[in-house]
């Protein structure tokens, strides 16, 4: 046994050496990181644990997040010195959908990557009067202050978000005609489906009705749904349904109901359904393609740009994993990372490197990638036409960009060329005229007279 043991253990060993001489060889230019949210809490009130109703990140998300930021930090600060030790504003950029969950899981993040100790500071004179200009006594908290900007030294970092049906990138279902036509079309055909399926999963429903005390005729596949979320709260928060054993064994049968309804409704593997997963990846994975991009060919618009992290939710990441052919469980788990990682060989050639949690780690050359990208999502023509005013932004498609200022200099430039041509020549004949060398064609026919007379 104790053989086995140190057998493995050599093993790994080698493994991370391996691994080690691989990121040691070669250089960490950029990564992008798309995230889902922490747990959080459900949208129903019916238990007084429940902070607040609209899916509010909970303590367990808070430290979800908290605990990834420190593993990014060891990951790409410690060990790979890729990102500096305290926060450069032209390294990092952040963005999330505008749900309170997925930007409170980016505060919580970045305070483990840039943790309490990284922040700023200022000089002792500017103590005194660093104040508001007001006359309110800050002496205590100026005191307590010392020298830190923030209390604990803590690093405040800006972050983006747009609202709900203009975020193309984070939630572009939000405002994506198409996809809503095709979920309502699904809800509409199996209507008498979902009815059987409610007579099959009655037993699930009456051991719900008998735990949350609320009446059998009320619970449906929906309504199973919304219960299972409180389910999920509920273990994560530490507040079981009657007791731990009765709150498993429920979350046990919910999920029958769960994985009908995700296979059968809102991942059906059908090709309208294939057809919805690639509108929702496609200007995420345009944008994330164009940041490498650029980061392997020092595009000024991103210079400096090194790490550019995405806090989103499970259907699109559902939706990434998918078109990008990574086969990973069912559900996508709470606070689930996905990263790509670019990298520069001693030869100067770039390739990506794609994580997802521990389930996947696949290479591809910037070609590949690019060429998969270009694959797997639709064109800014055809994204439009399904999505009708919700275009790929430009900053996610540089070649395309770079291939309009081009066009446009190059159409400019002849405008210019053509202009300075009849320019001359008008010029050159102007000067003959007044020179006697070139005859105007009323100096020839009053010429011509002359001689008839």
């Amino acid at each position: 046994m104790v053989m086995i043991s140190s057998w493995f253990l050599a093993l790994t060993l080698l493994t991370f050496l391996l691994c080690l001489e691989t990121s040691l060889g070669d250089k960490l230019v950029f990564v992008a990181e798309y995230a889902r949210h922490g747990a959080r809490y459900p949208s129903s009130e019916m238990f007084p644990w429940i902070r607040g109703k609209g899916y509010l990140l909970s303590p367990a998300g808070m430290r979800q997040h908290y605990i990834l930021g420190r593993a990014l930090r060891r990951r790409y600060i410690e060990v790979a010195h890729f990102l500096s030790e305290y926060y450069d504003p032209r390294e990092v950029r952040v963005r999330t959908s505008n749900a309170k969950r997925t930007i409170e899981s980016a505060y919580a993040q970045l305070a483990g990557l840039y943790p309490p100790g990284t922040g700023p500071q200022i000089k002792s004179p500017q103590t005194t009067f660093a104040v508001p200009p007001n006359k309110f006594d800050y002496s205590a908290w100026t005191k307590d202050l010392g020298n830190a900007a923030v209390n604990h030294t803590f690093q405040p970092i800006p972050l983006n978000s747009m609202g709900g049906v203009e975020d193309y990138l984070m939630t572009p279902s939000g405002d994506c005609p198409g996809v809503a036509k095709t979920v309502r079309k699904f809800a509409s055909e199996n209507a008498d489906e979902r009815h059987l399926k409610d007579k099959e999963f009655e037993w699930i429903y009456k051991e719900l009705a008998a735990a949350f005390g609320i009446p059998v005729e009320d619970i449906d596949i929906y309504k199973t749904l919304t219960l299972r979320d409180v389910l999920i709260s509920a273990l994560w928060e530490g507040h079981p349904i009657k007791d731990e054993k009765t709150t498993m064994r429920l979350m046990n049968i919910t999920a029958i109901v769960d994985r009908y309804y995700s296979y059968r409704f809102y991942f059906n593997v059908s090709q309208e359904d294939w057809m919805v997963s690639k509108v929702l990846a496609t200007p995420i994975l345009r944008e994330i393609a164009g940041l490498a991009r650029n980061a392997t060919t020092k595009v000024e618009i991103n210079r400096g740009l090194k790490f550019a992290m995405f806090l989103g939710h499970d259907n699109l990441m559902d939706a990434m994993l998918r078109q990008l052919g990574i086969n990973a469980t069912p559900l996508v788990p709470f606070a689930a990372v996905l990263l790509f990682e670019v990298y520069q060989r001693a030869d100067g050639v770039h390739y990506v490197r794609i994580r997802y949690d521990d389930e996947y780690n696949g290479t591809l050359s910037m070609d590949e990638f690019s060429a998969l990208v270009d694959d797997c999502t639709y064109s800014a023509e055809k994204f439009a036409l399904y999505c009708a005013a919700a275009p790929v932004p430009a900053e996610s498609q540089p070649h395309r960009a770079e291939l309009a200022v081009t066009i446009f200099c190059v159409l400019l430039a002849v405008f210019v060329l053509l202009i300075s041509l009849v320019t001359f020549f008008r010029y050159r004949r102007d000067t003959k005229i007044e020179s006697g060398e070139y005859k105007t064609e009323e100096q020839l026919q009053a010429e011509s007279e002359a001689i008839t007379d």
